[in-house]
């Protein structure tokens, strides 16, 4: 692959101590992206997109919301601000899949879609299966989320049936846990105008794999970001169709693999394609690193 070259957020908890401080604290904190309190689906599963489901109101298009572990499904396209998951869900459009959720978060600051914001228990598992899911106003995702005092383990997220994740401004497999795997499967795809990584913090032997057709888009992805911090993570690419596409143009903004610490790989395969702007991508600095690319472009 030409021009590749070889290079040698987690929040602080927020606590408003006093009234003259309120304000510019609160600031503060809704700035490092903290957690609104959502409001809970009343039952473990059903329609997200009625006021029935909801016991007869609707939340605000602005609201965040919460599911408790269970199957959803939408009769219609649906509004909220954001997604804030204590636990795992399956949300099931296939029946539906020309079904879109909407989530206004209002800023690019703001995590429109977080699985495990307070912790919650290990290996829970996110499912997204068919219909879009849409970030008009930008945001991040992290579909693994602990603090790096209480970091849980070994949660799954798999997107599925074509799913298609849009206008999300920098997506995290991990926040400060161990073991996360997502995987992309059936011609599912995601496009963010920011970050594609899959860890942030001291996340570590996290798996990203983008399989089955499906497609991956961003300014630039990565293996690891916080310095110090993670090692062991790995994003594959594999099969015919499926894809990993950085369209960041300079060399201040590099794709990387193994930025940090060590155990770090790309491994793109059977068919699979990566294409790199300007071809850089940057190799190295940590310990250890791979990168196996069958297939690969530059624009």
């Amino acid at each position: 692959m030409r021009g590749i070259k070889t290079l040698s957020r987690c929040p602080a908890p927020c606590i408003v101590l006093g009234m003259k401080r309120s304000i510019a604290v609160l600031a503060a904190c809704l700035s490092a992206g903290a957690f609104l309190r959502a409001e809970t689906y009343p039952t473990a599963g059903g329609d997200i997109a009625t006021a029935t489901g909801w016991g007869g109101t609707m939340p605000a298009s602005t609201a965040a919301v919460d599911f408790p572990d269970g199957v959803y499904t939408a009769s219609q396209d649906a509004e909220f601000g954001s997604i804030q998951l204590d636990s795992g869900a399956t949300f099931d459009f296939t029946a539906t899949p020309g079904r879109k959720i909407t989530l206004n978060a209002s800023s690019s600051s703001a995590q429109v879609f977080n699985h495990g914001v307070s912790g919650g228990a290990n290996g829970t598992t996110l499912i997204l299966k068919g219909g879009t899911w849409d970030m008009p106003a930008g945001g991040d995702i992290y579909f693994g989320y602990s603090s790096g005092r209480n970091p849980r383990a070994n949660r799954t997220i798999l997107l599925s049936d074509g799913v298609c994740i849009t206008n999300v401004a920098n997506l995290y497999a991990s926040n400060s846990e161990f073991g996360n795997l997502l995987r992309f499967t059936g011609g599912s795809s995601i496009f963010c105008s920011g970050k594609f990584y899959a860890s942030h913090g001291s996340a570590r032997d996290v798996r990203v794999e983008i399989l089955d057709g499906s497609t991956v888009q961003a300014l630039r992805f990565g293996t690891d970001e916080q310095p110090t911090q993670g090692g062991g993570n790995s994003i594959t690419v594999a099969g015919a169709g499926s894809s990993l596409t950085a369209t960041a143009t300079g060399p201040k903004q590099p794709s990387v693999v193994g930025t940090h610490l060590d155990g770090h790989a790309l491994y793109v395969t059977n068919g699979a394609a990566l294409s790199v702007a300007n071809g850089y991508m940057a190799l190295g600095t940590c310990w250890s690193y791979s990168a196996t690319v069958d297939r690969a472009s530059h624009r």
